[in-house]
């Protein structure tokens, strides 16, 4: 009986430790400016050698957007960031679901230059000045339309009923974030800083090529990771196919004005001598 009491004390005791020190833990992490942090923070939070990602040292990383109109696949190109560079993703808008789904970089505010690039959706000039140079992920209107109309209806894993896809409020949908859409992509790229564009079908057609362009525009070697990129391409993040509905859910109005938008963005992506949006 005295023997159990004493084993029952010592498991309360290491308990009790245990517990401590994982506070203590969270709250260095969440140290802003202690030099004394930066070892824990440069050390590796998930995976293991090789492929670990770990937060790169107080302002080390430069204010590099990943800007992205919502359903153009930038947590799936966050995925392969993280893979390639080894370094975390942030985000301007931090999002626990996120974090919750093992995007650490969530913790971490995007302008300490912690991360390698920090996911947005924004578009105003003081918001997009704010940042060194951005990667602009562009994806064909009409399927990202589909696509944030998926995650919104039905989450990150699952796809949404086919009610979703007709009515008033899909109306809505379409009306305002084609106008959205058309925003996102003009401001970034009218913008004075550096811009990387990115196509996302161009990913979808081979990523490690697409890699290879942000990985030199972010300054960090491909190479070095390359095995960790292929052992893990699709992360949880990627839905394919999730745009593909086996029918046009647009009407001809929808289309006209969509078609108008694309037409804008194309203007000016082939002013800088790039190619156009993707429709097909």
């Amino acid at each position: 009986m005295i023997f159990r009491k004493f084993l029952r004390t010592i498991h309360y005791k290491a308990v009790f430790a245990g517990g401590l020190l994982f506070i203590l833990i969270l709250l260095l992490v969440r140290t802003d400016d202690s030099s004394s942090s930066h070892s824990l923070l440069a050390a590796p939070f998930l995976g293991e050698g090789k492929c670990a990602v770990r937060f790169a040292a107080l302002h080390e990383r430069a204010l590099v957007a990943l800007a992205s109109f919502p359903g153009s696949g930038n947590m799936w190109i966050r995925h392969l960031i993280e893979k390639a560079s080894g370094i975390y993703t942030g985000n301007c808008r931090p999002d626990k679901e996120l974090f919750k789904e093992g995007f650490v970089g969530e913790i971490e505010h995007w302008r300490k230059g912690k991360t390698i690039a920090a996911k947005t959706h924004g578009y105003e000039e003081g918001h997009i000045a704010e940042f060194n140079s951005a990667v602009l992920l562009v994806r064909n209107p009409y399927k990202a339309l589909i696509a944030e109309r998926s995650r919104k209806h039905a989450g990150l894993h699952s796809y949404p009923a086919e009610s979703s896809f007709s009515g008033p409020e899909w109306e809505k949908h379409v009306a305002w974030n084609a106008i959205y859409w058309e925003r996102i992509m003009s401001n970034w790229l009218q913008s004075s800083i550096p811009i990387l564009v990115i196509y996302y079908e161009d990913i979808r057609q081979d990523p490690i090529v697409e890699l290879e362009k942000m990985t030199d525009f972010l300054n960090v070697t491909l190479s070095d990771r390359l095995d960790c990129v292929k052992k893990d391409p699709e992360g949880r993040y990627h839905r394919p196919g999730d745009e593909d509905l086996g029918y046009d859910p647009f009407t001809p109005e929808m289309h006209a004005d969509i078609d108008q938008r694309i037409g804008r963005v194309n203007a000016v992506l082939q002013s800088k001598g790039m190619k156009p949006v993707y429709t097909a």
